[in-house]
């Protein structure tokens, strides 16, 4: 069983898959299993809740979520009038009693000798019954031998029936009442103004302190002796009542409220006594209690300057359902808010107004006067506050990819020439990074990507990276190619000046060589990066792009974020082209490249030098 609920003497149970079962509880010793309702084929019914003529069910079908509405499938009393159980006249001068059916019991002439109102004594009193549709009236003809004060009882009897005609007049049964119904009356016999509650004053009041109220209603006696006020369970002491009218009508009561010790929503009923019965009126939800203000939290704790910023307070002693908290006043150092919305009785949404850089208490205090503040590193800070920084040798980044799931920061590390990374010499040149040594040249080998943990944003940790240079036993075959292919490339180049010619060994190897056109990348920038989530085989997989310059445009394997694996490369063909950004959108890849000008005067003239280029150069969008 998922779920209750009651309707007259009908209790309604959600049986998820099974449906919904239905048990009388007239004698709740001895509860009865009546008809049930089924749930609908896929229907998982788990919250019920009883109407007057019907049960409301609601839970899962499939993947979503379902509401039933089921017409009963038992005959019951839902109702009677009146409803606060004191027997009055009514207009026409009468003593009727109603009792309401959630089917129609007219149908069945039979019905009408099953309805009884008992005396005092349990002695049947002369009534007329009358049935219309799903009402039953039963009229008490002779009160003569009834006194004010005296307690009835309406009985409807089991058996009565709800049944269909047919065209041909036969009768087929549909509903039967299983079980008597009884419901006490107390008999006054008036007809008095109704008792009715029209507003409390105030509509709030704070916790663990008496108050005053007033409460102005209709038909209130002004002897405060035949009149009780209470909030909640509490009995409030009567100081006086007011009335101008010696019929009894409209008055005001003032009352104390003694202390109560939970904050929240309470009914305010008045009981009144007249002529030797005693009835009451509510008014639902009429008082708050609220728990003294006290702010615990405010998030974010920093802001613009210029304020404008929303952050939510959280705390206690908030009047929920306020668009507009009139009676709060809150101050981020000496400049009030800008606006107040309160969104629960924990939680506040404001708008800052700015004010001066740096940290600021913050301020709150309520329509009763009671102040509380977030004072120091709770408060909240105009600007941004640098929590902490990590500097790394070599890196220059100017991009920046958070992984929210694993705390994980993924930067660039800026142009090649801020660390003259990649580039291949001759001798002891001032390289930085880890160095490779082939055939007389040496490579440095600058880190592209670098990731840090931060998962304490106070302490961030060098986690991992990834060098521009090929790695691993192939990696490295590749490299030493290449740099004997400089080697030699080289050679020929200054034979044609009068130098030392290649050996008919070194030629063939040059020309081997060449045939392979071992192109790397070594003077890699690393600009831009950009994160996908790419779905491959049916799997999700994180993947992270990069403009790498005359490298081209290179794809990472995100899940692995301490190597950061080299998975796939582009647009690194060994020309004059440069990859400035990248973009990835569907299927598809976006990358920006630029052709390298031609260079002013003779270039540059020593060894990781640099030179101008004419402003002769032409970009591309590459898809």
């Amino acid at each position: 069983m998922h779920d209750v609920s009651v309707s007259g003497s009908v209790a309604y149970l959600a049986l998820g898959e099974r449906g919904v079962a239905t048990v009388d509880v007239t004698n709740p010793a001895a509860p009865l299993v009546t008809e049930g309702m089924e749930a609908f084929p896929g229907n998982r019914l788990e919250v019920v809740l009883a109407s007057d003529y019907a049960a409301i069910s609601a839970g899962r079908r499939g993947s979503g979520n379902v509401v039933q509405v089921t017409p009963d499938v038992v005959l019951k009393v839902h109702g009677i009038h009146p409803a606060n159980g004191i027997l009055d006249r009514d207009a026409n001068n009468e003593l009727v009693v109603w009792l309401r059916f959630n089917k129609a019991i007219d149908n069945w002439p039979d019905n009408r000798h099953r309805f009884r109102l008992l005396g005092p004594a349990g002695e049947p009193l002369p009534v007329e019954v009358a049935i219309s549709n799903n009402d039953a009236r039963l009229t008490l003809v002779d009160a003569g031998a009834l006194q004010a004060g005296d307690r009835l009882t309406a009985v409807a009897e089991a058996g009565v029936e709800s049944v269909n005609l047919l065209d041909n007049g036969a009768v087929t049964p549909m509903y039967r009442l299983r079980q008597s119904q009884q419901f006490p009356l107390l008999y006054r016999g008036r007809r008095p103004d109704s008792l009715r509650l029209e507003a409390v004053v105030p509509r709030r009041i704070p916790l663990a302190a008496a108050h005053e109220i007033t409460v102005s209603g209709i038909g209130i006696p002004t002897d405060a002796e035949r009149v009780r006020v209470y909030v909640g369970a509490q009995a409030a002491r009567i100081v006086d009542i007011e009335s101008n009218d010696e019929r009894e009508r409209a008055a005001i009561i003032r009352a104390e409220v003694p202390a109560i010790a939970s904050a929240g929503i309470y009914d305010v009923a008045v009981a009144v006594e007249r002529f030797g019965a005693w009835e009451e009126a509510f008014l639902r939800g009429a008082l708050a209690v609220d728990a003294p203000l006290q702010f615990d939290a405010i998030s974010p704790q920093w802001g613009s300057g210029a304020g404008g910023d929303t952050v939510i307070i959280t705390g206690q002693g908030f009047e929920p359902g306020n668009t507009v908290m009139d009676g709060l006043k809150i101050k981020i150092g000496s400049v009030p808010v800008r606006s107040i919305r309160v969104l629960s009785s924990e939680q506040i949404e404001v708008v800052t107004g700015g004010g001066t850089p740096g940290l600021h208490n913050v301020y709150g205090e309520d329509r009763y006067g009671t102040r509380t503040v977030l004072s120091g590193e709770q408060g909240f800070g105009y600007g941004l506050r640098r929590l902490a920084s990590h500097p790394a040798r070599d890196l220059y980044p100017t991009d920046i990819v958070i992984d929210q799931a694993t705390g994980v920061a993924i930067t660039n590390s800026g142009l090649f020439t801020r660390h003259y990374g990649g580039i291949a010499v001759a001798g002891d040149g001032n390289l930085s990074g880890p160095v490779f040594q082939a055939h007389g040249l040496l490579f440095s080998d600058p880190v592209l990507l670098s990731s840090f943990d931060i998962q304490n944003a106070r302490q961030p940790l060098l986690v991992g990276g990834v060098g521009a240079l090929p790695s691993g036993p192939s990696g490295r075959n590749d490299l030493a190619a290449y740099a004997e292919y400089l080697r030699l490339s080289g050679k020929a180049f200054n034979a044609e000046f009068g130098e030392a010619a290649l050996s008919d060994e070194e030629r063939q190897r040059y020309e081997e060589l060449q045939a392979q056109q071992p192109y790397l990348p070594i003077g890699a920038d690393s600009l831009r990066i950009h994160s996908v989530i790419e779905r491959e085989e049916g799997v999700e997989r994180k993947r992270l792009y990069l403009a790498a310059g005359t490298a081209g445009a290179v794809r990472f394997n995100l899940d692995e974020q301490n190597g950061l694996q080299l998975l796939s490369q582009t647009l690194h063909d060994g020309g004059n082209m440069t990859v400035t950004d990248v973009l990835k959108w569907g299927n598809s890849l976006f990358a920006l490249q630029a052709e390298l000008g031609t260079l002013e005067g003779d270039g540059p003239q020593e060894p990781c030098d640099f030179g101008q280029t004419r402003n002769n150069a032409r970009g591309w969008l590459q898809r």
